[in-house]
């Protein structure tokens, strides 16, 4: 009995935390829209890639391929691997 207590206790506090924070979760910024502009979809090996050369504050030679990304609305460039 004392879970099912715990339970709604956990549920409880989740709501007064959104009820008291939503302006403040609302006006968080959304990094969402920034990552997806080093996201690019290459045309002859068909994987979304980043380029993180410049990731960090330091120079590197790191491009990272996904394989089960989405490629919906994302800019079509030939990354360097394929070029």
């Amino acid at each position: 009995m004392s879970s099912d207590n715990s339970k709604d206790n956990s549920v409880q506090w989740v709501l007064n935390y959104y009820d008291t924070n939503i302006n403040k979760l609302r006006s968080d910024k959304n990094y969402t829209k920034e990552s997806s502009k080093t996201l690019k979809f290459c045309t002859k090996c068909k994987k979304v890639w980043e380029d993180c050369r410049r990731m960090g504050g330091y120079w590197s030679k790191s491009i990272h391929h996904y394989d089960d990304f989405p490629s919906y609305g994302k800019p079509k460039e030939t990354c360097f691997k394929c070029s």
